[in-house]
């Protein structure tokens, strides 16, 4: 249900418990009944602290046994940090929760190709011009979808922003109605809006790696 996963093969793991390994790290599998892994926790410590790099569970029982065996270690260590996917609704399901909640946004993004990017979306039946405004690329200008085609064209366009707007709003982290709402997005037509929603809708956008920042 996230976008943005990394795709690990086998040697990537090695090489990610290896890691772990160095930084003094564990990686503990939980079974469910019929011996299926439902999922995993990596961790690292510290004098200081318990850091879960990653947290991860299939069913419900799961969560709730990962969760258990992190709680198992407060009473050696007064501090556990957790990193989870943004929205996530873990901190409102602990049964005693004292958890501090900070958002760290640490993942960026920029289209570096703007028709390359829209020729990889549905655009079957859009008709629609972008003016994006590139100040340290070569691919500002007017884009023009129409047909399922995308060609360089002229004049303010039905939706105008610069590439920073336009990269948050393809890859999903802002909607077009948070970038209007922000002054970051000018529409000629206000229907405008309700084509960009359905051509870049928000996305639960969630890249993790679990390498060790201890």
């Amino acid at each position: 249900g996230k976008h943005g996963d990394i795709c690990r093969d086998e040697a990537f793991w090695r090489f990610v418990i290896d890691t772990m390994e160095l930084f003094g790290g564990y990686v503990y599998l939980i079974e469910g009944p019929d011996g299926e892994v439902e999922g995993y926790v990596a961790y690292t410590k510290s004098p200081a602290r318990l850091c879960v790099e990653e947290l991860v569970y299939t069913t419900p029982g799961a969560m709730a046994g990962l969760l258990a065996f992190v709680a198992s270690h407060f009473s050696t260590y007064a501090e556990v940090t957790l990193s989870l996917p943004d929205g996530s609704p873990l901190p409102f399901l602990l049964a005693n929760p004292r958890a501090r909640c900070e958002r760290r946004p640490y993942v960026m993004a920029r289209v570096t190709d703007a028709k390359e990017a829209l020729l990889r979306l549905p655009l079957a039946g859009v008709q629609l011009s972008l003016a994006i405004a590139d100040a340290f690329g070569g691919c500002g200008g007017t884009y023009v979808i129409q047909n399922g085609t995308v060609t360089r064209g002229e004049g303010p366009g039905d939706a105008s922003m610069d590439m920073c707007a336009f990269s948050q709003l393809y890859m999903g982290f802002l909607s077009a109605k948070e970038l209007l709402d922000a002054g970051r997005l000018t529409l000629r037509k206000p229907q405008v809006l309700t084509v960009l929603d359905a051509l870049f809708p928000k996305q639960e956008n969630s890249i993790n790696h679990i390498l060790t920042n201890e």
